[in-house]
C-alpha cells in the first residue's frame, strides 16, 4: 500500500509541475522568437528557457519510470519508416554537435519500414545520440549506421568519445546510475538526470528488442548498438 501512495504521489506531482514548466517555456519562447531584445537580457532568457526544457524533460522521464514500474506504458505501434525517423533525430540533435565542434555524419537507406511506436523510438533514438554527443570530447566523430540482417536490424551510434570502462558499463542502463564525470577533465557534457538510458532500454525492450553497449575502455570511444525485429 505504502509503494501504491508513493507511486500515485510521484504521479500527481510530477503533473502539476508541467503545467508551470509549460508557462515558463511558452512566455520564453515567445520572447526569445519574437522580440527584439538587448544582448544580456537575451542571454538571461535563454538560462531559464534551456533550463525550463531540462525540468520538463525530466518530469517526463519521471511519468514514463513510473508507467514502467506500474506496467502501464502502452506502445501505440504503426509501420514506421524508421530511416527517416532517424534522419529526423539527427536533424534535431545537430545542433547540439555543432555546438561542441563534433562531426555527426550517418550511412542511412532511403526506407526502411518497421512496426513501431514512432514517438517512443523517437525518444529512444535521441536519447542515445544525445548521449553519444555530451560523452565525446570537441572535434571528435559520431556515426550513425544501420545494417540490415534477416530477422532484425541494428541502428548503429559510434563516437570517438570517453568510453566506457567495464563497471560502467556494468551499472549504465540502471535508473538514476548516472556514471560521474564531474571534475574528471574529460570535456564533456555532465548535464543529465541518469534516467534517459534506462528508459531507453525499457522502451526498446518493450518493442521486443535489445541495446547493446561496446566499448574498449576509457578514451577508446563507445557504440550503442539498437536491435530490432524485423516484421
Amino acid at each position: 500500500m505504502q509503494r501504491y501512495y508513493r507511486k500515485n504521489l510521484i504521479t500527481r506531482v510530477s503533473h502539476e509541475f508541467k503545467t508551470p514548466l509549460n508557462s515558463i517555456q511558452s512566455a520564453t519562447q515567445l520572447l526569445l522568437q519574437n522580440y527584439q531584445i538587448d544582448y544580456q537580457i537575451r542571454k538571461f532568457l535563454e538560462i531559464i528557457h534551456n533550463g525550463g526544457t531540462r525540468l520538463t524533460k525530466l518530469v517526463e522521464n519521471i511519468l514514463d519510470v513510473s508507467e514502467i514500474e506500474s506496467g502501464k506504458l502502452i506502445l501505440n505501434e504503426e509501420k514506421t519508416n524508421i530511416a527517416d525517423l532517424i534522419r529526423n533525430c539527427i536533424n534535431e540533435t545537430t545542433f547540439l554537435a555543432l555546438k561542441r565542434n563534433l562531426s555527426l555524419k550517418s550511412n542511412l537507406p532511403k526506407s526502411l519500414f518497421l512496426n513501431i511506436d514512432p514517438d517512443k523510438m523517437e525518444q529512444v533514438i535521441i536519447n542515445l545520440l544525445s548521449n553519444a554527443i555530451k560523452n565525446t570530447p570537441p572535434n571528435g566523430e559520431i556515426y550513425v549506421d544501420i545494417i540490415t540482417n534477416n530477422s532484425h536490424i541494428d541502428l548503429q551510434i559510434k563516437d570517438s568519445g570517453v568510453g566506457l570502462t567495464k563497471e560502467e558499463q556494468v551499472k549504465l542502463f540502471t535508473p538514476f546510475s548516472k556514471i560521474e564525470r564531474y571534475g574528471k577533465n574529460m570535456n564533456v557534457d555532465i548535464e543529465g538526470s541518469g534516467l534517459g538510458l534506462f528508459l531507453s532500454k525499457e522502451i526498446v525492450q518493450l518493442h521486443g528488442g535489445q541495446i547493446f553497449i561496446e566499448s574498449e575502455g576509457r578514451n577508446k570511444g563507445c557504440t550503442f548498438i539498437l536491435r530490432l525485429i524485423k516484421e
